[in-house]
């Protein structure tokens, strides 16, 4: 997967993945849609960027078990079962989940790293090394100084890493990405537009990935025959993640 800015190239595919650190579909989605490129023949000529969305903005952190208490008013039980079937979920897709002991936050300090690695290259490498580490290892990626450690762990510059944390570098670049998803009818992530005009929401199957990218690949860079897909089923949003049944 390589990143590029630029759009609708003539023989290329652009992808744009809306997402986020503490998004659990949006691990299961991304799964997803790799699968269905490795199975694309064209799949040299797709780029994929990573765009900003947090779930939470402005909230005070706090433990998943604890959100979904005061948001959804489950019993410990039924928490359990929920975390349980994400966790689930989580493996198929070769995701190893702890989410009793993750943490839902406000991600902006993350993203405008992600926006500061983008300069060389490491930004999808650091958005993954994010992912993981909140999703997986239960590491709390509010803290400045955890978000320092990841940022070396990856290779970016400790001195700009930390003029990124301690000024509002990228903050804007951040609100502009989820602008521009709104712009495109999102409302929930996983998000993925291809092309400009292919709006694919949730943690779709590979079917489905794979049929985007093979009409992203036959349609007119130019056309305006656009298509949107949905599954609210597999999507977080602000008001919080869907919970899958039994």
């Amino acid at each position: 997967m390589t990143t590029d800015t630029t759009l609708n190239k003539p023989g290329k595919i652009h992808v744009e993945l809306w997402t986020d650190f503490i998004c659990p579909w949006c691990g299961i989605g991304e799964r997803k849609f790799l699968d269905a490129l490795q199975a694309f023949p064209h799949s040299k000529e797709v780029d994929v960027a990573i765009r900003s969305f947090r779930l939470r903005p402005d909230s005070v952190p706090a433990l998943v078990p604890e959100v979904l208490r005061e948001k959804r008013a489950l019993l410990p039980d039924e928490i359990a079962a929920a975390i349980d079937r994400l966790e689930k979920l989580g493996t198929e897709a070769g995701l190893s989940y702890r989410l009793a002991g993750s943490w839902s936050c406000d991600t902006m300090d993350g993203h405008r790293l992600v926006k500061l690695a983008q300069k060389t290259q490491q930004d999808t490498t650091l958005f993954r090394r994010l992912f993981r580490a909140a999703m997986c290892e239960e590491q709390a990626i509010h803290d400045p100084d955890v978000l320092r450690v990841l940022a070396r762990e990856v290779g970016l510059d400790p001195a700009s890493v930390d003029d990124v944390l301690n000024g509002d570098q990228y903050r804007d670049a951040v609100l502009a990405d989820e602008e521009v998803m709104r712009e495109h009818g999102g409302r929930g992530i996983p998000f993925f537009v291809l092309n400009g005009c292919l709006n694919y929401s949730g943690a779709l199957s590979t079917d489905i990935f794979l049929s985007a990218l093979n009409k992203a690949w036959n349609s007119n860079t130019a056309s305006t025959d656009c298509e949107q897909q949905k599954d609210a089923a597999t999507l977080c949003g602000p008001d919080g993640c869907a919970l899958p049944g039994n």
